[in-house]
């Protein structure tokens, strides 16, 4: 029985969905189709993936909900090919293993452009969005036009806690997902946005000005229950979302019956009502500001005050008044009385980046946490200034951020004395999590009290986007991912600390990589470009630019394969050729190989018509070093070391099978 691999660490991480703190030591973040909680002082990750859920593609939302009554904190998940998955940790502050609460897809071939969850966790809200093109007519035929197509659902995960207790021996949906019958029910789908754009390729810029990439549950959004089973519930929402031209404030309310006793029947909705308001900034401030700088990037609510904050692209803060804008919406409003309640829902525009965009916003305690590129600044609920930190270029332009209020994390070493913070803040000390442009997750903390200056401790390394050759070390204690560029990375496997980074100076591109043992140098590689050239690279001297071997063409190398004593290299061509060569020992240091190790080009053959997909050493009956090869034309070579000749072919066609011998010397 073979037994099932299991992941047990990722490196790197997805900047796309940015980092969350969920517990004052724990980090939340994304990695390809894995979402990750990294304790930040044990150094420990734990995977959110199991046997019935997780995501087979890459996340592309995140959201949380840290519900403090029942101390439970709820993680949801999007990818691209409409999965949700929604996790519960049952206690934050032991960290027990995550739990799948539920995983549905949101159906109709549409994509999530954003999500939150209600603070209670009990409800889950997405924006999808789906290009449709337009009529296949002749006046649209070339246009290539497509429609933006956006919907707000809500799904009530209470009925689906339900349905798994029910069905928990059932793991097949008929969608074919190996996960609980917990489709989440739709609570309401509703086109709210409609717009053209002028190609698919555009819509990532300027063009796709109306997809809402912003959802946010107010914290006063609650569920009330009636007096009696007669009267029923009521679900009642507020929610703002943006897009980067608009903010939409919504208002929902759906009024269910109650089921009877033994009633399988779920509860059935007797009413609903969805309020929409769009305002938009008075016309005293867009005499002040240009029309382009609105360009909104988030929307959030501050706790317990009527107000709604959206940071702008240019540094700016909009200020409304969501309460305003719930009244327009009142039936008992004349019509002149709600246009005047939407007026008066922008409050102010206030001017918190000088230079450059908000990368980030976040609330800790009754602070308003303001990231910029290259410092952080820390505000009150009345826009007023209280702490700034601009040391932060010494770990590169930030991407992305989090903090927490905790005073576990003071005891950080200062990677630098110079700082220019000043603060008057009267709450426990920030942490921040900032995720920098070349994907690296740093710890930021207070390190002295008086002096408030920041210091950092890298948890995450960057990873590059495109490796193409990932190779162990013979110890396995470390491995080393190598870069099309010729950057090549050296990773510690038992502490995951990044160890060692290298530039290469190459011809062409790096396409493969391999470890050689050498008995001086244990940091010899073999690297293979695309213009079919071997290098030799010492890592302990990445100045050198090591032997170069050719291979009497510019095919590309795209495999390189080692005998267990690394005395022989076999390369693999694009144009099925085999190229050996021999290991032989040099003086250390010599002009030619510092590390002692030098290759020997013994010859290539023409064995193969179509790829090589693998080599493999070994020795024959009578002791005799062999080389086997095997390629996409179903023929496989053995190759006589000892006397440089191609001792067997097999040609693979089914039946029969055919054996040649050749004299052919390579």
């Amino acid at each position: 029985m073979h037994e099932e691999l299991k992941l047990d660490w990722t490196y790197g991480f997805s900047p796309a969905c940015g980092i969350h703190f969920l517990t004052p030591q724990l980090l939340l973040y994304t990695a390809s189709n894995i979402a990750v909680l990294f304790d930040t002082t044990r150094r420990t990750q734990r995977l959110l993936r199991d046997a019935h859920g997780g995501h087979n593609a890459p996340i592309t939302c995140c959201c949380t909900a840290v519900c403090r009554s029942s101390d439970c904190i709820f993680v949801a998940t999007a990818d691209d090919v409409e999965r949700i998955c929604v996790w519960k940790l049952l206690d934050a502050k032991t960290l027990l293993k995550p739990t799948l609460l539920c995983c549905f897809r949101h159906g109709g071939n549409y994509k999530c452009a954003a999500m939150a969850l209600s603070s209670d966790g009990n409800f889950i809200g997405a924006i999808v969005c789906q290009l449709l093109e337009e009529d296949d007519d002749n006046e649209h035929k070339n246009s290539q036009d497509l429609m933006v197509i956006q919907r707000l659902k809500i799904w009530d995960l209470r009925r689906d806690v339900a349905a798994s207790i029910k069905n928990d021996a059932q793991w097949n949906n008929s969608d074919g997902y190996h996960c609980p019958l917990l489709y989440a029910s739709e609570v309401v789908a509703t086109v709210f946005g409609e717009g053209k754009t002028n190609n698919h390729a555009s819509m990532t810029g300027n063009s796709c000005l109306l997809l809402h990439t912003s959802l946010e549950f107010s914290p006063s959004s609650s569920l009330q229950a009636g007096d009696n089973s007669t009267d029923g519930c009521s679900l009642s929402w507020e929610l703002v979302s943006n897009n980067s031209s608009e903010v939409c404030f919504w208002g929902l309310t759906i009024t269910e019956t109650v089921a009877a006793a033994g009633d399988k029947e779920p509860d059935e909705i007797i009413s609903k009502r969805l309020t929409a308001v769009r305002p938009s900034i008075s016309k005293q401030a867009n005499a002040l500001f240009a029309p382009q700088q609105y360009c909104f990037l988030r929307s959030f609510y501050l706790p317990s005050t009527t107000r709604v904050l959206t940071s702008t692209k240019c540094g700016d803060l909009i200020v409304w008044d969501f309460r305003r804008a719930m009244r327009a919406e009142a039936d008992n409003l004349t019509e002149n009385d709600a246009c005047s309640e939407v007026d008066r829902v922008f409050v102010k525009c206030m001017k918190t980046i000088n230079k450059g965009t908000i990368v980030g916003v976040r609330i800790m305690d009754h602070h308003i946490v303001i990231a910029g590129k290259d410092e952080i600044l820390i505000y009150d609920f009345d826009i007023w200034l209280e702490a700034w930190f601009d040391n932060t270029m010494e770990i590169g332009p930030i991407a992305g951020f989090d903090v927490v209020a905790s005073p576990l994390l003071r005891d950080l070493d200062t990677v630098s004395e110079k700082t220019t913070a000043t603060s008057h803040l009267d709450v426990d000390v920030p942490v921040f999590a900032l995720a920098t442009k070349d994907k690296k997750i740093v710890l930021a903390s207070v390190s002295n009290s008086s002096e408030k200056c920041l210091s950092f401790r890298t948890l995450v390394e960057a990873v590059d986007d495109f490796g193409v050759s990932v190779d162990f070390h013979a110890s396995g204690e470390k491995f080393v991912v190598a870069y099309p560029t010729g950057k090549i990375q050296v990773w510690d496997s038992r502490n995951h600390s990044l160890l060692s980074s290298h530039a290469i100076d190459i011809h062409g591109q790096l396409k493969v990589m391999k470890y050689l043992e050498s008995p001086r140098n244990s940091s010899v590689l073999a690297v293979g470009t695309t213009v079919g050239n071997l290098h030799l690279i010492d890592l302990e001297d990445d100045r050198h630019p090591g032997q170069i071997m050719t291979s009497g063409d510019s095919s590309e190398i795209t495999i390189i394969h080692s005998s267990n004593d690394d005395k022989w290299i076999s390369v693999a061509k694009s144009n099925g050729h085999v190229a050996l060569y021999q290991q032989c020992m040099v003086e250390r240091n010599s002009r030619f190989s510092p590390s002692g190790l030098k290759l020997e080009y013994i010859g290539r053959c023409k064995c193969h018509s179509a790829d090589i997909i693998g080599f493999n050493f070994s020795k024959d009956c009578n002791g005799g070093e062999i080389l086997m090869s095997a390629a996409k034309d179903n023929t496989i070579v053995k190759f006589d070391l000892d006397k440089c000749s191609i001792a067997v072919r097999l040609h693979l066609y089914g039946n029969p099978t055919c054996v040649e011998r050749e004299s052919s010397v390579i």
